[in-house]
């Protein structure tokens, strides 16, 4: 099983990285810290393979792990809005607005549908790939 991120947008003025995560069940926006050299709780992982596990967050509900980032752990695919609220992990959301800083909207909603593709996986493939010149991409 492979799920991928398709990033097409990391701002540094407005410290986030925007993306497309697409998995079994269709597709979710991402919203991540921008690129600060992989650093713990402030910056998004770099481009590459990762393995993806079945994990609870903070105790409180099932979701997954990104594990095999060289110098990081604790990296969540979780609920969240702004880059606030990502410390490092990857959110999801089921729609994108800037306003002008980039935030998701319906959060749970997308995390719900992750879930629910990723039903009875506990194991995946993370493929993120660095993809800034796709527009495309940003619908």
């Amino acid at each position: 099983m492979q799920v991928a991120l398709l990033r097409w947008i990391t701002d540094q003025e407005t410290r986030a990285t925007v993306g497309r995560l697409v998995h079994p069940g269709g597709s979710c926006f991402t919203l991540e810290d921008p690129w600060l050299w992989n650093r713990a709780g402030i910056s998004c992982i770099p481009a590459g393979f990762y393995d993806l596990e079945r994990d609870t967050f903070r105790g409180r509900y099932p979701n997954f792990r990104v594990e095999r980032v060289v110098g990081r752990t604790a990296i969540e695919l979780h609920v969240g809005n702004t880059v606030e609220d990502t410390r490092g992990c990857i959110l999801l959301g089921a729609g994108l607005h800037f306003d002008p800083h980039p935030r998701l909207s319906d959060s749970r909603v997308a995390f719900d549908r992750f879930m629910e593709a990723m039903e009875g996986i506990d194991r995946a493939v993370l493929a993120i790939v660095d993809d800034h010149y796709r527009p495309e991409l940003r619908g």
